[in-house]
């Protein structure tokens, strides 16, 4: 079960410009929360020209998220799989508000991308999700993760090229 964004999903930079999922590079910084940005450090999926299934969540401010059934997001202020998400729930916007499902819908759409953050958080289309899915539990994937993202912040990133077109649970 392939756990992440479409490539039309857009992320915030640092620099305050949108770029869609499949322009995102590691070493970008990315927006994580309201006022927080952190840096990619590897990707666990990046795929460009594959299609999947995706979980199209429309929330009442207008926003909306495309995301497979077991990647994780913030609902109702705790990480649950978007596969489970129900309409009346509560999403995290990027501004820290929070927003009602208004609909979901399974859609079709192309690329498979997830970017995995120093902060194991990340903003998609104005709406606060995790890094992580239910592949590995998110507090153990990210423990997993910890000697990655140390070698990436001191510099040395021996992973840095061999996820560009694999694909990895976490």
């Amino acid at each position: 079960d392939s756990s992440c964004f479409p490539g039309a999903a857009r992320i915030e930079t640092d620099d305050g410009k949108y770029i869609r999922m499949n322009e995102l590079k590691v070493g970008d910084r990315i927006r994580v929360g309201s006022d927080k940005f952190s840096e990619v450090f590897m990707f666990t999926h990046k795929l460009k020209h594959t299609r999947n299934e995706f979980v199209r969540i429309e929330v009442a401010s207008g926003h909306s998220l495309a995301l497979t059934a077991g990647h994780y997001l913030y609902v109702n202020g705790n990480l649950r799989a978007a596969g489970s998400v129900r309409v009346d729930d509560v999403l995290t916007l990027s501004n820290g508000e929070s927003s009602s499902v208004l609909r979901t819908e399974l859609v079709n759409m192309e690329g498979l991308f997830n970017p995995q953050t120093m902060d194991g958080r990340i903003v998609v289309d104005d709406i606060l999700a995790s890094t992580y899915t239910q592949a590995v539990r998110p507090a153990i994937a990210h423990a997993l993760l910890a000697p990655v993202r140390l070698f990436h912040h001191l510099g040395w990133s021996p992973l840095k090229n061999a996820f560009h077109s694999t694909t990895y649970g976490l």
